[in-house]
């Protein structure tokens, strides 16, 4: 979460992130903001996080968290907004989405050593989503983002709980080639739909 102008002390909480907090970032730690991308749910900005996080993984090069994408789950940003603004800060994917990524390398990699560890990653993802009691309902290529070699998926502006009253809709949204047939017919999504 970011605020704009005043200061927020928040204690850290449990998460499932392989850093295992969620770390409360003020809005102007960020610099460098530049727009990158939007969807229907919000628009994705590059940004520099001018302290860098407070824990990192030893396994993890410092470069790495010198840009990051900021989600905004808003339309716009304003200066003049004084509530907390909820966004995703996430590390920023170097090697774009898996659309661009097998465009780009699909000749020379190797089922083994590349391609394997990519569709295992995913499914692991699909797993731990499923696991938290959730679908994703918006699963497709441009939504895994490739970040040295490793898959992570992205944009859960659809996802919901399973039985959430917004389970069950009147309005097709998604990828149509990556959609569950029975979203067609009676618009149900189940946790398999993701699959």
């Amino acid at each position: 979460m970011c605020k704009r102008k005043n200061s927020w002390n928040m204690k850290q909480t449990n998460s499932k992130i392989p850093e295992d907090f969620i770390e409360w970032i003020l809005f102007e730690q960020f610099e460098n903001i530049e727009g990158i991308g939007h969807g229907g749910f919000g628009t994705i900005y590059s940004a520099s996080w001018k302290q860098g996080p407070i824990y990192t993984n030893i396994d993890l090069k410092m470069e790495f968290y010198l840009s990051f994408i900021v989600t905004a789950f808003l339309h716009r940003l304003s200066e003049d907004i004084e509530e907390y603004i909820p966004v995703l800060v996430i590390q920023f994917a170097e090697d774009s989405d898996l659309l661009k990524y097998l465009t780009k390398n699909f000749d020379k990699m190797r089922w083994l050593k590349d391609k394997l560890p990519i569709l295992a990653n995913n499914a692991n993802g699909l797993k731990i989503i499923l696991e938290e009691g959730l679908t994703h309902r918006g699963l497709h290529y441009r939504n895994i983002l490739i970040n040295n070699n490793i898959s992570h998926i992205s944009d859960f502006g659809l996802s919901h709980p399973f039985g959430h009253k917004n389970f069950t809709t009147n309005k097709l949204f998604g990828v149509v080639p990556f959609m569950a047939p029975e979203i067609f017919t009676n618009k149900s999504f189940n946790p398999k739909s993701d699959i």
